[in-house]
């Protein structure tokens, strides 16, 4: 803001010719030096001692002694018999007052609730998000905007009530969301998911960030160093495979990579699992020669 005082002289006649020294305050929204012809919004003043307290109010002069500027606009301090000091939005805010987000309410030393006013000792309200919120119970919590009574007969979830004979827990996802279920029925991995289902839960970390991620048990599963998820029978060795290889219709090209295959790489179902690790902890004990592997896999098989 620009504040500038030009001098203009301007004659008139009257019974004796003479001059007259005028004084005008400017306000201008402009950098650059204002002159007698550009500028506008201007107080025209007789005596230097009037120009005390003068200031700009956005383009408007005014009189900060006995005015606010309040977001540019002019208002007096003199307000109902009090005197004011402060600006609420573009009011002006008397002592016995209270302002909450520019919205002047008459009461003293109020709370504010985002734009409402309330007072923290009344126990009929509660402030939550900003929102003003009437309780129904003295043990009544927020959640989210609103309230519910803590947990007795309802749960808050995603800052959502719900009752607790619809849902009894809260599911928190990868994305810091949340969705309710219910225990009895359901368990929590990166949503709800049915324990009806062939649905598991595996914990990965991916970019050094703990994440749940779901999988079907009957074809995947979830295993060191738990950084995806591994088809079941990861290079070919589930236990239809071993079997194949037990009875000799595999191809020696595949008994060879399996005996290359470290035991902790290989993902199989729970079953298949155990055998697939005391079959090769049989290839490292026995004759490396294809044909005991042959009977060793064979064996071991068969013995399931």
């Amino acid at each position: 803001m620009f504040l500038s005082f030009v001098l203009l002289i301007s004659f008139f006649d009257s019974l004796v010719l003479a001059n007259r020294l005028e004084i005008r305050a400017c306000c201008t929204n402009s950098t650059e030096k204002p002159t007698p012809t550009s500028i506008q919004n201007c107080v025209g003043f007789e005596r230097a001692e009037d120009l005390f307290g003068i200031a700009c109010c956005d383009t408007t002069p005014f009189n900060s002694f006995s005015n606010l500027c309040c977001s540019g606009v002019v208002r007096q301090r003199n307000k109902g018999g009090s005197y004011a000091e402060l600006c609420c939005g573009r009011e002006v805010l008397r002592y016995d007052q209270t302002c909450c987000e520019g919205v002047v309410h008459n009461m003293i030393n109020g709370d504010c609730c985002g734009k409402s006013v309330y007072s923290k000792l009344d126990s009929t309200h509660r402030c939550c998000n900003q929102t003003l919120t009437r309780m129904s119970t003295a043990n009544d919590v927020c959640c989210g905007a609103t309230v519910y009574d803590g947990g007795h007969r309802q749960i808050c979830c995603g800052e959502q009530v719900f009752e607790r004979s619809q849902f009894d827990s809260c599911c928190t996802l990868n994305d810091d969301s949340q969705v309710p279920y219910k225990a009895e029925t359901h368990f929590c991995c990166n949503g709800a998911v049915s324990r009806s289902s062939s649905t598991s839960c595996c914990y990965l970390r991916i970019n050094n960030v703990l994440v749940t991620q779901q999988y079907d048990r009957t074809k995947l599963c979830c295993r060191y160093p738990y950084d995806r998820l591994y088809p079941i029978g990861a290079d070919g060795y589930d236990e239809r495979n071993l079997r194949k290889l037990a009875s000799g219709e595999a191809s020696l090209h595949a008994n060879v990579a399996y005996e290359n295959t470290r035991c902790d790489n290989l993902c199989t179902s729970d079953r298949s699992q155990t055998g697939a690790t005391m079959a090769f902890e049989q290839l490292r004990t026995e004759d490396p020669h294809k044909n005991v592997v042959l009977i060793s896999l064979r064996s071991e098989i068969r013995e399931r």
